[in-house]
C-alpha cells in the first residue's frame, strides 16, 4: 500500500510544550513537605514576593497548583495583621497583601 507524502515522518510537526510560568512556585511546594499550614504559609509568602498580592488571585494561583482554597483563605486571614511577633504579612485599605520586614 502507498504512503501518501503527507503520512511521512518529514511533514511531523513537534510543537515545544509552552513553560509553565509557575514551575518554580511547583517546585517550591514539591520540597516543602505534607504540613499543609506550613506549604499554604511558604506559597502566600512567595506569591506576596512574587506580587500576586491580592487574596483572589493567591487564592485562584493555590487552586490552580492543586492547594485547598477555603484552607489558603483561613491561613490567609490568620497571619494577617500588623504585629511581626504574631504575623506574617499585612493588607492595606485597597486589599493589597504585603510581607512584614
Amino acid at each position: 500500500m502507498p504512503v501518501s507524502p503527507s503520512g511521512t515522518a518529514a511533514n511531523i510537526v513537534i510543537r515545544p510544550r509552552p513553560a509553565d510560568p509557575h514551575a518554580s512556585l511547583r517546585r517550591m511546594l514539591d520540597v516543602c513537605g505534607s504540613n499543609q499550614n506550613d506549604r499554604a504559609i511558604v506559597f502566600v509568602e512567595a506569591c506576596i514576593g512574587d506580587g500576586v498580592n491580592t487574596r483572589a488571585e493567591i487564592i485562584a494561583l493555590g487552586k490552580q497548583l492543586g492547594l485547598n482554597p477555603a484552607h489558603l483563605a483561613i491561613v490567609l486571614a490568620h497571619e494577617t495583621g500588623n504585629s511581626s511577633s504574631r504575623h506574617r504579612w499585612r493588607r492595606d485599605v485597597q486589599g493589597v497583601y504585603s510581607l512584614l520586614a
